[in-house]
């Protein structure tokens, strides 16, 4: 599919692991941001966690989200990696919603028709170290961590 840019990110200073599988350009950079980013204490795509959803059709699905991250105060977010061009669609969306019934931090999603300096060749923004959450202020619960290289 052209594109498409797979491969390793090598060596990831936040990670535990000694390489991270990127699936597009988009999640190479987002790596890079992580890693330079100072308030995020590790991360990793390794992380088993799949959020169960619904499609349109009513046929189920399982999604994997792109990132766990950890960040400097403790709390932990799940990042998806979206071009502006797929953040409206209903899929998406959907992924969004039973990702945050899960407990998933909303901020770390890309947000419905929020402009991107280049749509569709920038990642969707890192969500900041503050004001993560849900609407009212209150903080999502985490996740469950997974055993392994992200306890």
């Amino acid at each position: 599919m052209p594109g498409i840019e797979r491969g390793n990110y090598d060596a990831p200073k936040k990670s535990a692991w000694n390489f991270e599988v990127y699936d597009s350009g988009q999640e190479r950079l987002v790596m890079e941001r992580l890693d330079a980013d100072p308030s995020v204490r590790k991360w990793t795509k390794r992380h088993g966690i799949a959020v169960p959803w619904v499609d349109s059709a009513h046929r189920r699905h399982v999604y994997r989200p792109d990132f766990l991250v950890e960040y400097a105060d403790g709390s932990k977010a799940l990042i998806e990696v979206k071009g502006a061009n797929y953040v409206d669609s209903q899929a998406v969306q959907r992924k969004r919603m039973a990702a945050e019934r899960v407990g998933a931090s909303a901020a770390a999603w890309p947000t419905p028709s929020k402009p991107s300096p280049s749509p569709g060749d920038e990642p969707s923004p890192l969500p900041s170290p503050r004001g993560r959450g849900n609407s009212d202020g209150a903080k999502a619960p985490n996740p469950a961590s997974p055993s392994g290289a992200f306890a």
